[in-house]
């Protein structure tokens, strides 16, 4: 590591989460590789009060960086049946917004859950929808 890009992430000479953190939030904040509203959802999901296991999760989600066939065949792993199908439904190809929101499996088990918390809901077009301002989701 560059003495220039250790030196700014150590915080009173040691190393911490927190001091990683607020680099690499101005490292990527400033003519980043994230547009603004990706950026929105990814820093409204690590400010999140949920449980670090379900953020590690959706920023995976959001990344692309969960395991499904087709990133799976991207980095030449061969699926056990060689479709890209989804394993649900085998409808379309298993990319993350059929697989967690489009694909019918997928809805009925959001639905049931919704129906379960009795919450109505309707299922966004994209994931960013998902982690939008929260002012807009107060009725």
């Amino acid at each position: 590591m560059p003495l220039q890009i250790r030196n700014t992430i150590l915080e009173g000479g040691s190393f911490t989460v927190k001091s990683a953190y607020l680099f690499l939030e101005r490292k990527f904040a400033v003519g980043s590789v994230f547009g603004v509203e990706e950026l929105r959802v990814l820093h409204n999901i690590w400010k999140s009060p949920a449980p670090s296991k379900v953020i590690a999760f959706s920023w995976k989600l959001h990344r692309s960086r969960i395991p499904k066939k087709t990133s799976l065949a991207h980095r030449g792993i061969q699926v056990d049946d060689g479709s890209l199908d989804c394993v649900h439904c085998l409808a379309r190809e298993e990319d993350a917004p059929h697989l967690f929101l489009f694909c019918d499996f997928a809805s009925q088990v959001w639905k049931a859950i919704f129906r379960w918390l009795g919450v109505i809901i309707v299922i966004p077009q994209n994931l960013f929808l998902l982690y939008g301002d929260s002012d807009l989701f107060v009725l």
